[in-house]
C-alpha cells in the first residue's frame, strides 16, 4: 500500500497556514457554476476577519457574486509571491461557505474598517450601491508548505477562538488609530525588528490575539503576537538598541565635525600673512 503523503499537523504548519490567511492579498476564488456544472475561477483581492476567515468585497456584477449567492460552497487558494519557481512556494487551498454580510449593520461596519485598512484603495468603491463583502466560514484547508510537506487542516488548525475576547474590535480598532497617530517610529521600527521587514513607512493595520499586521504600499507582514510581558520586552529590546546606533552615530558625527574644525583652524593659521614658508 502506498505511503500516505499526508504528514501530521503540528504548530509550525498551523502558524504557516495563519500567516497565508493574513498576508496574502490576493487569491484564485473557485465558485460553482450549476448551469454549466464546472466550476469558475476568479482572481479576489483578500482580507481577514479577527479570528482569520477570508473577506472579499465583491461587485453584484460579478460571475462570482451570482454564484455564490446560488451555491454559497467554494473554494479559496491563497499562495505566497517568491522569486524562482511558483510551486517551491507555500500555499493553502480553503473549502468554505461564502456568508454575505448585510449592508449597514454593525458587523458591515467591522469588517469594513478591518478591509480598507488592509486594501485602502476599495475605499473608492466600496460603498457603490451594487458592492457587499462577504465572510468565508472555513470548514477545512489543504496546506503544501514545500515539497514533501503536505497538510490536511481542520477549521480549528486554521482558525483563532476569539470568543473569549470581549470589545476586541474596539479595542483593535482604538489600538490602530493611537498607535499610527501617535507613535509612527515606533510602528514602523516594530515592523522592521519583530518582522524582519525592510526600514520604510509601515503602518499597523491589524492586531488579534495571535499575529499583529503592518502594511507599507503593497507590502504586508505580519508577526505572531506574545504575552504582553514577552512583547513588552521584545520592543524595548529594539527601541533601546535603536537609541544605541542612533548614539553612536551622533558621536561620531561630533567626532567628525570637530576633526573638521581642527583642520581648517590649521589650515587658516597657515594661510596667515607674514608666517614663514618653506
Amino acid at each position: 500500500m502506498a505511503k500516505d503523503p499526508v504528514l501530521p499537523v503540528d504548530d509550525e504548519a498551523r502558524g504557516l497556514a495563519k500567516k497565508l490567511m493574513r498576508t496574502v492579498r490576493s487569491g484564485a476564488l473557485a465558485t460553482n457554476d450549476a448551469e454549466s456544472g464546472i466550476p469558475f475561477a476568479s482572481l479576489v483581492a483578500v482580507g481577514s476577519d479577527l479570528d482569520g476567515s477570508p473577506v472579499l468585497l465583491t461587485s453584484q456584477l460579478s460571475v462570482h457574486t451570482r454564484l455564490m449567492e446560488a451555491d454559497p460552497r467554494c473554494s479559496l487558494l491563497l499562495s505566497a509571491i517568491g522569486k524562482g519557481d511558483p510551486l517551491a512556494h507555500p500555499r493553502l487551498t480553503l473549502l468554505a461557505r461564502a456568508e454575505r454580510i448585510e449592508r449597514g449593520s454593525e458587523r458591515d461596519g467591522q469588517i469594513r474598517r478591518r478591509y480598507l485598512l488592509q486594501h485602502p484603495k476599495a475605499a473608492l468603491y466600496a460603498d457603490f450601491p451594487d458592492f457587499a463583502f462577504w465572510r468565508l466560514a472555513v470548514a477545512s484547508g489543504s496546506l503544501n508548505g514545500g515539497f514533501g510537506r503536505a497538510y490536511r487542516m481542520t477549521a480549528e488548525d486554521l482558525l483563532t477562538d476569539i470568543s473569549g475576547f470581549f470589545d476586541f474590535y474596539d479595542f483593535e480598532a482604538g489600538a490602530i488609530e493611537h498607535m499610527n497617530a501617535d507613535h509612527a517610529d515606533a510602528v514602523a521600527l516594530y515592523a522592521a525588528r519583530l518582522c524582519g521587514a525592510r526600514e520604510g513607512a509601515w503602518q499597523l493595520i491589524g492586531i488579534d490575539p495571535e499575529e499583529s499586521r503592518w502594511r507599507w504600499a503593497t507590502r504586508s507582514c505580519a508577526c505572531p503576537s506574545q504575552s504582553p510581558c514577552q512583547a513588552r520586552t521584545k520592543c524595548a529590546r529594539c527601541s533601546s538598541n535603536w537609541r544605541t546606533r542612533l548614539e553612536a552615530g551622533t558621536r561620531e558625527a561630533a567626532v567628525t565635525r570637530e576633526r573638521l574644525r581642527s583642520e581648517a583652524r590649521r589650515d587658516s593659521a597657515g594661510q596667515r600673512p607674514g608666517r614663514a614658508r618653506d
